[in-house]
């Protein structure tokens, strides 16, 4: 075992970004071929290395993932997730808006395939559970901190918003 395993499967909290890509009503998606959440639609980003910000981290994989410089993205929210056995994160969810049409260097990544997909559309996607309610609150402009919990299976059990909108 390594000490990244050790240490993901330990129950310390990893941190990684997100960066939710919007243009003209429609996001970009990393169709995922590995996991977590292998076959799954999800924004691009990834793990937050040493010595380094969660706003430089989502530049980063960004740029990494898509060739997309993004300079500006706006912290959207938090998500914790606790799970006696995988899914020990804190994730930091970015939303940036293209002020124009880009075109990407590359569709297909180590990663998984991109796509572009309408705000619609993504109802009718695989996607992992957590995410429709974050994508709800990116839409509505509303900060989250959700905090969700998941059984020994690896299956959801909670998934509760820390900031009272109502």
């Amino acid at each position: 075992m390594s000490l990244e395993s050790d240490i993901l499967n330990s129950g310390y909290k990893t941190m990684a970004v997100s960066c939710i890509i919007e243009y003209k009503n429609k996001i970009l998606l990393l169709r995922r071929n590995k996991e977590p959440h292998d076959k799954l639609y999800c924004p691009v980003g990834g793990k937050v290395e040493a010595f380094e910000s969660p706003k430089e981290a989502v530049m980063r994989e960004v740029e990494e993932e898509t060739g997309l410089k993004v300079k500006d993205p706006n912290l959207a929210g938090i998500m914790v997730e606790t799970s006696p056995t995988k899914f020990n994160w804190i994730s930091f969810i970015y939303y940036h808006k293209l002020p124009q049409k880009v075109t990407l260097q590359r569709m297909d990544t180590v990663e998984g395939h991109l796509e572009w997909v309408p705000w619609a559309g993504i109802a009718d996607l695989p996607v992992p559970e957590t995410d429709p309610p974050i994508y709800k609150k990116v839409r509505e402009q509303k900060p989250f901190v959700y905090n969700v919990e998941y059984d020994m299976s690896g299956s959801l059990t909670s998934m509760s918003n820390e900031i009272n909108d109502t």
